[in-house]
């Protein structure tokens, strides 16, 4: 299980933010080329998951599908991922899918759902598109992800369609369990405050008046 610790920022221009991080005494470098990353959450018909989030319920899950790149014609490598946490402790079960189309994937989630979560019922509700850029602390213990460009739109089965632009940026910290303490210092220089930030009931909160569930 690993630590999460997330910073919404506004206001900053992103290449000032990546200097900031690429300045840290704990020399951070990129790990990993920029990519698009693409997700569909799924909640009940009264968006249970959605509530335990916004309650801040000390124990929580989160369930989407997660793919890169394109979101045109089909869906490459695509992941149902069920996030389960505990304050800022978290874990995922991750379940590959087949290449889908968009208008298949719904059927694909749930059958894996229906095995996974008898009695309950789910169904896709939020779409959700950013580009993320991925470092990585030099001793290889903390691991620091920018998302910028946040695009938030309802599930339409015919479409992919998000037309909610976000201008905020979203750094999340993640580390092993046993590296919290010194996580305040790598944390402390960045000089920034953590907020709980979900964007799943951020996506709901600026479409909620489109929804129809």
């Amino acid at each position: 299980m690993r630590f999460e610790r997330k910073y919404r920022v506004e206001g900053m221009a992103p290449f000032v933010l990546e200097q900031l991080i690429l300045l840290h005494p704990a020399a951070f470098e990129k790990v990993f080329p920029d990519r698009q990353v693409n997700n569909v959450y799924w909640d009940t018909a009264t968006w249970d998951l959605a509530q335990d989030g916004i309650n801040g319920i000390a124990v929580r899950a989160k369930i989407r599908v997660r793919w890169y790149g394109t979101t045109a014609g089909q869906l490459n490598k695509p992941v149902l991922e069920i996030k389960s946490k505990t304050n800022m402790l978290g874990e995922k079960t991750l379940m590959p899918l087949p290449d889908c189309t968009w208008h298949n994937l719904p059927q694909l989630v749930e059958e894996q759902l229906r095995e996974r979560f008898s009695g309950n019922s789910f169904q896709p509700v939020l779409v959700n598109t950013y580009h993320r850029a991925y470092y990585l602390s030099i001793d290889g213990r903390f691991r620091l992800t920018i998302d910028q460009g946040m695009a938030y739109g309802a599930f339409l089965p015919w479409n992919f369609a998000v037309p909610l632009e976000d201008t905020g940026m979203v750094i999340e910290l993640k580390y092993d369990a046993r590296e919290d303490g010194a996580a305040d210092e790598i944390a402390a220089y960045l000089g920034l405050t953590m907020t709980k930030h979900s964007k799943y009931t951020r996506g709901l909160s600026l479409i909620n008046h489109h929804l129809v569930i």
